[in-house]
């Protein structure tokens, strides 16, 4: 039983042997028309025809037999012409093997410059991230620096703070210099009420207006809303800060800043002269009765003693027709003061 065994698996290793040599042709024959479509007749054998084969050894040592065609193809990595090899390669027909082309390269050793590496895909050298050979292989915010060979950021861009105004810092997400925060560009990156200084690249508070009390006058104040200096309480910055502003009683005295009453204009009878009192509607000072300001507010027989503000009777014949401290005048007919 055992030899049985050993019998039948000595058969099995040699048909194993010589189906994978290749040798299957052993058919007998007369004619070509015998064997395979693939074979000739020779010496009563069917054996490969020109062109054919039937096994490797029937093929050149850079191919090997298609069992399904029976024809010699080229082995992967073996060559007959150009076309068996991929774009980047070509073939040396002496060694029948695909050889990398002049200008492409298998690995960054073929790259004759130290900043280049070879590019799987493409099979070119192509620069290292960051350096570059032209303007095309760098950023789209980037220049090629042709004699360095390096990119370096186009004007606005940066790489970091250091390609940025003192007053800037680098935006990581857009690589563009932005303004740092607390200082400006311009006036656009200040509040309403500020100005940019260009010298400092901080945002000052612009004229006319505050931003604590001390910036303004003695009588203002700084109004945190408006950020500009208003009359305090019980002054003025014009007259419109007055009663009725520019059509009241009162105006603005530029060198005080208090409010001052319109000359003959009145808030009381106190504001006015002792022989006068104040028309409370109008706001004028006005005669009292009995007393007089011009001839005007005396009878027509009347005229006014501006000295004591008291008409006095104007014509007479005799002393007699005169108020007391006055005399007739003879000549002119008229009181006169004695």
């Amino acid at each position: 039983m055992n030899m049985n065994k050993a019998i039948l698996l000595s058969l099995a290793l040699i048909i194993g042997i010589v189906f994978f040599s290749g040798c299957t042709s052993t058919k007998k024959c007369n004619l070509d028309s015998d064997c395979g479509s693939w074979q000739m007749c020779n010496n009563s054998k069917c054996i490969a025809a020109p062109g054919f084969c039937d096994s490797n050894n029937d093929c050149a040592s850079h191919e090997q037999c298609n069992v399904k065609t029976h024809t010699c193809v080229v082995r992967t990595g073996m060559c007959n012409a150009n076309s068996d090899c991929p774009d980047w390669q070509e073939c040396d027909t002496a060694t029948h093997e695909c050889k990398v082309k002049l200008g492409y390269c298998i690995d960054s050793t073929y790259c004759t410059k130290d900043y280049e590496v070879c590019d799987s895909m493409t099979h070119l050298c192509i620069p290292k991230e960051g350096r570059c050979n032209n303007d095309y292989d760098c950023e789209g915010w980037q220049l090629c620096n042709t004699t360095t060979n390096m990119c370096y950021p186009r004007e606005g861009y940066c790489f970091t703070r250091l390609d940025c105004n003192l007053w800037e810092e680098c935006d990581e997400r857009t690589n563009k210099c932005k303004v740092r925060e607390g200082y400006c560009a311009n006036d656009g990156n200040c509040q309403k009420w500020q100005i940019c200084d260009l010298t400092t690249h901080r945002c000052e508070v612009a004229p006319k207006y505050c931003e604590k009390d001390s910036q303004c006058e003695s009588w203002q104040y700084c109004q945190v809303s408006s950020h500009q200096c208003v009359a305090r309480k019980g002054y003025c910055s014009s007259t419109s800060d007055c009663a009725g502003g520019y059509s009241g009683y009162e105006t603005c005295d530029p060198v005080t800043h208090k409010c001052i009453l319109v000359a003959g204009r009145c808030a009381s009878d106190s504001d006015c002269k002792s022989w006068e009192y104040c028309d409370a509607t109008n706001k004028v000072c006005k005669v009292k009765p009995g007393y007089c300001n011009t001839n005007n507010d005396c009878a027509r027989s009347e005229a006014c003693d501006v000295s004591i503000h008291r008409c006095y009777n104007l014509y007479c014949v005799t002393d007699a027709d005169c108020d007391s401290g006055y005399k007739c005048s003879f000549v002119t007919r008229s009181c006169y003061k004695i």
